[in-house]
């Protein structure tokens, strides 16, 4: 590149961001200039960082807390003989399985899982 802020602009700042935004690395440059007004090098620092550690072990810790899944819910619901009684009016068997995996995917699993404990299931 002719112009150095050309380049910062086209590869060293979009690229930059997305290192730091989807790597657990924060990457920093400046612009050395040896000659003048001119930039003539670029230093990059680079280092870790330690609160993307944690949110990632959060997460993981959150996941094997959530193992229970539709299946074990529908598991669970044939088990304890509890399918008519969560089918909603005039719904089969494969709608309901289909509101469960709707609303796990949604954010409601824990709603099943409690109605379902309220009867006895052991997940």
């Amino acid at each position: 590149y002719l112009e150095y802020r050309d380049f910062k602009k086209t590869i060293l700042k979009p690229h930059l961001d997305l290192i730091n935004e989807k790597t657990e690395l924060s990457v920093q440059f400046s612009a050395v200039k040896k000659n003048g007004r001119k930039a003539s090098h670029v230093n990059f620092i680079v280092s870790t960082k330690k609160t993307l550690k944690i949110e990632k072990t959060e997460q993981i810790k959150q996941t094997i807390e959530n193992k229970i899944s539709v299946k074990d819910v529908y598991s669970q619901l044939i088990k304890l003989n509890l399918l008519e009684r969560f089918k909603e009016s005039a719904e089969s068997t494969e709608e309901l399985l289909e509101r469960i995996k709707y609303d796990f995917k949604n954010g409601q699993d824990q709603y099943w899982i409690s109605k379902i404990e309220e009867f006895g299931a052991v997940f």
